[in-house]
């Protein structure tokens, strides 16, 4: 099952999904190569061309959109449970490593600018998008 905010979403709406096989895919649409830990080593060219096509500095790195999402999630759910779960931590204390301390009114600023997570833990259906989901991630 994939969880995201109707916001991220819609994003990756902006192409078609393929009907079979990883979502996320090179710019010629082919899967990223796992490396033998798992990880996606050739999609690190692939993130940072995109994160200074957004004008946005080398300190944003996956690792800290990984903080970035675990913080934002918590401030707009206060579902710690949900926050362990949906990041994939084997412990709180690894949760509560990633999840930072956030001004009281990040959940609103969140909703003003389209991020909302409070629907996440719902997650992505057939009928929230319109269409049948078969990608796997």
């Amino acid at each position: 099952m994939l969880r995201m905010p109707q916001r991220a979403l819609e994003m990756v709406l902006t192409r078609p999904l393929p009907k079979v096989g990883p979502v996320i895919r090179t710019p010629s649409g082919a899967p990223y190569n796992l490396t033998a830990r798992g990880q996606a080593g050739s999609i690190k060219t692939a993130f940072n061309r995109c994160r200074d096509a957004a004008g946005l500095g080398s300190e944003v790195t996956p690792h800290v959109l990984r903080h970035t999402w675990a913080t934002w999630y918590y401030a707009a759910t206060l579902d710690f449970g949900g926050l362990i779960d949906l990041g994939g931590w084997s412990s709180a204390d690894m949760a509560n490593r990633y999840r930072k301390a956030a001004p009281r009114d990040l959940a609103q600023r969140l909703l003003d600018h389209g991020w909302d997570f409070r629907a996440v833990a719902g997650g992505v259906t057939e009928a929230s998008v319109g269409r049948p989901i078969r990608a796997r991630v």
